[in-house]
């Protein structure tokens, strides 16, 4: 043998330390954050549209057809569908909405 070490020439760096820990933490807890934000959003969207169901029904009770169109989405408030549109209101029995629940 000449009395070479092994590790003389090359330069070893020491083993790198996995944190999967660490990382299986951070990832839950961004995962947490992320359901928080999304069922806050929908407790929020479900409020707005409750009070735009509320709303309607008020207007369709006081048979306010025409304000109920023009404030219709695009698909129902195109030309030509008016008349179809408050012709179907109007045999919806006035009144008959009193309370509005969720599903």
């Amino acid at each position: 043998m000449l009395g070479i070490s092994p590790t003389l020439g090359s330069a070893t760096s020491p083993p790198k330390r996995v944190l999967w820990k660490w990382s299986l933490a951070v990832s839950g807890l961004i995962l947490l954050f992320l359901a928080w934000q999304c069922g806050s959003a929908l407790r929020e969207v479900r409020t707005l549209a409750n009070a735009a169901v509320r709303e309607f029904h008020e207007k369709l009770n006081q048979s306010r057809y025409e304000e109920i169109y023009r404030e219709a989405d695009e698909g129902f408030s195109r030309p030509g569908k008016h008349d179809q549109l408050v012709k179907f209101l109007e045999v919806v029995p006035c009144g008959s909405v009193m309370q509005v629940s969720r599903i």
